[in-house]
């Protein structure tokens, strides 16, 4: 072919057209050097498909074919990959079943709230007298404020006729102190106490609960000084329990023959018995509408949350308590997850203001109390709160309802509406942001009533209600990871080797023809 030159007048026009020749050769030079290192590595490369792009003597519709081929292949082996690695991103765990089986020795008996449905020691307090003596107007000042102290707790889901009065009225502690005073005591409602068939003395390790429905006993629980910080107030004698042994909230007891606190049992024949009994005459009817007991088995590092979820239990009825826990752990490999990825708090992950143990029923129970507060202007009696936290009476009831409802629709609203900039700023735009524990423990009963035989003369209702496992062991869930990186890079290397046959031998051969092969080739060339 014929090239056209540059016409050549002088010596320096033929420096230049020389100059000119030599860079043109040396361009030549190159592409022909690129283009043969192409070639070569098309016929001994690993990657699918690349070695019919090297043969000189192909037509070009061969060529295009192949062009296509692998263009449709590196696009769905990209689009797959980019598919698991939002898969590992946006859901990066799953829940299965976790082997071996624990056993009951593994995870602490669960506390138990009991709660008599008698609230206030009739022959120490009337409601019923009072209340006549409220409609005729015959009760003095101080009476008058009693009673509407009083009618609070005996009318524990707030209907009470003051609220409807528009009274400006506030609980004072020493009120709560006087109802505490007029309840019952663990002597009224237990007369008879076994753990592991071993009978104790029932106020050595039942504690005083304050709960919405007055006041409880619990067992099994940590100690006040374990599960409350210092700000927050508690009744002086109220959540007293034997120290933590052997134990951690993450990884439950420490292998070891030792008596363990919260209580653990080693056999299905162990558990926990409580006799009952209510005197006829300490109960008012108008203010315990609910004879019997509400019963409550929870986590030992939990408080009682009897508004969800009790058992009633009727009086002159024996019950059985099969226990069946259902049980969630979380992987090691999962700790250094975001909360919100993992879908749990490990125990020092996220602190509380008034709880020292993280739970998700105690970080909702906090949160509601904080949120009170901060809408109402007051806390309630039974939830925690700072000693100087103003109480929430008669006159706060209208606001104390909405509560709840206004945590859920600020949750709501943040989990569905996707542009969540007009309240981002505000320190509720999240709610409560209580994920559930890492290792959480709920626990299920399958309860077996009886009738007693009683006698119809007797001052006493009677009941008699024992707890124990149903079986000595049981299957548990686990949080672990999806993709782990070893997962994942093997899902990538099974998506390319399908699609494009591409390996780590393949990348080494990349990377040997375009630089340790190019350099071989000139240190050849200068010898």
């Amino acid at each position: 072919m014929y090239v056209a030159t540059p016409p050549i007048k002088g010596k320096q026009s033929i420096l230049e057209y020389n100059e000119f020749n030599k860079q043109d050769s040396q361009s030549r030079n190159f592409r022909k050097t690129i283009s043969d290192r192409f070639l070569e590595f098309s016929r001994s490369t690993s990657i699918h498909g690349f070695k019919y792009l090297g043969v000189r003597q192909g037509c070009t519709l061969e060529k295009i074919w192949w062009i296509v081929v692998l263009s449709i292949c590196i696009y769905l082996c990209t689009f797959f990959t980019i598919q698991t690695l939002k898969k590992r991103e946006e859901n990066p765990v799953f829940i299965s079943f976790h082997q071996p089986n624990m056993h009951i020795w593994d995870i602490p008996f669960p506390a138990v709230t009991i709660c008599p449905g008698s609230k206030i020691k009739a022959t120490k307090y009337n409601f019923t007298q009072y209340s006549n003596r409220n409609k005729e107007d015959n009760l003095t000042g101080g009476e008058l404020k009693r009673f509407r102290d009083m009618s609070l707790f005996c009318k524990s889901d707030y209907h009470c006729p003051f609220s409807e009065q528009g009274l400006q009225h506030s609980l004072s502690e020493e009120a709560v102190d006087d109802f505490i005073k007029h309840s019952v005591t663990i002597d009224d409602v237990f007369e008879l106490c076994k753990t592991n068939r071993t009978p104790y003395k029932c106020n050595e390790f039942l504690s005083p609960t304050l709960t919405m429905v007055g006041l409880c006993f619990s067992f099994n629980m940590l100690d006040k000084t374990e599960l409350f910080h210092n700000i927050t107030s508690i009744r002086g004698d109220h959540v007293r329990h034997n120290k933590t042994r052997f134990w951690t909230a993450d990884d439950n007891y420490a292998k070891t023959m030792n008596r363990t606190v919260p209580m653990r049992i080693t056999s299905i024949n162990d558990g926990l018995y409580f006799r009952l009994h209510l005197n006829k005459s300490d109960i008012d009817e108008l203010c315990d509408k609910s004879q019997g007991y509400r019963v409550m088995l929870h986590h030992p590092a939990e408080v009682p949350l009897l508004s969800q979820r009790h058992t009633h239990l009727s009086t002159d009825q024996s019950y059985k308590f099969w226990i069946k826990p259902n049980i969630i752990t979380t992987s090691t490999n999962l700790k250094d997850y975001d909360p919100h990825k993992r879908g749990c708090y490990f125990a020092n992950e996220k602190k509380l203001k008034y709880y020292k143990v993280y739970t998700e029923p105690n970080c909702r129970e906090e949160c509601l109390s904080n949120y009170t507060i901060k809408i109402c202007g007051c806390a309630l009696y039974h939830l925690p709160h700072e000693k100087s936290s103003r109480l929430c009476g008669h006159s706060d009831i209208a606001c104390v309802f909405t509560v709840k409802e206004k945590l859920l629709s600020i949750e709501m609203k943040f989990e569905i509406l996707e542009d969540n900039s007009t309240f981002r700023d505000d320190q509720w735009a999240e709610g409560c942001d209580c994920l559930p524990s890492c290792t959480s423990i709920t626990y299920d009963a399958e309860i077996v009533p009886e009738q007693m035989a009683t006698s119809p003369n007797s001052s006493f209702f009677s009941t008699t209600v024992y707890f124990t496992f149903k079986d000595s062991n049981f299957i548990t869930m686990e949080r672990n990871e999806l993709f782990s990186n070893t997962d994942f890079w093997a899902s990538c290397g099974g998506l390319l080797g399908l699609f494009t046959g591409f390996s780590v031998v393949s990348l080494a051969e990349i990377v040997y023809f375009s630089t340790l092969k190019w350099i071989c080739n000139l240190w050849n060339n200068r010898k």
